[in-house]
């Protein structure tokens, strides 16, 4: 109901009721939702297309939906601890879901032998365990150094290079014992005389 102002002068004035009406038919509560789920990130390839998740048993660490097959790990311990390789070279399986070992060099390879083991046009993870003699106070000093070595040809697939990227962290972190990292883009980056050049 509307009642009229008696001279016409002024808005007309609305009852109370149709005040309290206006007001909650214009009142409308807003509800917030807040979830917990997270999304993936750009690189996450989770595959459920089995009906089971994968193993957990085969994957040290994840990172960007990249895991670490353990084996990795089990094989980066022998050359550490029982010195039974000279290099492990690492990549990613066929599905970019996890790191696996891809080559392994016997005691009496050379560094020759690693730098053909890397593509030309694709990526790779390498451990390197490097002899070499210190010169201080004693003499001569037998020592070796660990090296994780990043291989990123320049004509390697733009897609895989940011995938080792992304994931490079995560594989170190399991292989606890590296001590000097090395990227390289080409041939004249990964010599012999480079890692050296770590060791004076």
């Amino acid at each position: 109901m509307t009642l009229s102002r008696r001279h016409g002068h002024g808005p007309p004035i609305k009852s109370p009721h149709q005040t309290l009406l206006n007001q909650q038919h214009s009142s409308h509560p807003t509800i917030s939702f807040q979830s917990s789920y997270q999304f993936p990130s750009q690189h996450q390839h989770t595959d459920f297309s089995s009906g089971q998740p994968p193993d957990p048993s085969t994957m040290a660490n994840s990172v960007s939906g990249v895991a670490v097959n353990e084996e990795c790990v089990k094989v980066f311990q022998e050359l550490r601890a029982e010195r039974k390789h000279r290099f492990v070279v690492y990549k990613m399986d066929d599905d970019a879901q996890q790191v696996v070992v891809d080559k392994v060099g016997a005691l009496d390879a050379t560094f020759d032998d690693l730098a053909a083991a890397m593509p030309a046009d694709d990526c790779r993870y390498a451990v390197y365990d490097l002899d070499f003699v210190s010169e201080d106070s004693a003499g001569d000093t037998p020592r070796s150094k660990i090296f994780f070595i990043h291989w990123s040809p320049e004509s390697a697939d733009a897609r895989n290079k940011m995938l080792y990227a992304s994931s490079t962290e995560g594989l170190k972190k399991e292989l606890d014992g590296v001590q000097i990292d090395v990227q390289a883009t080409d041939a004249s980056e990964l010599t012999l005389n480079i890692l050296k050049d770590y060791t004076t």
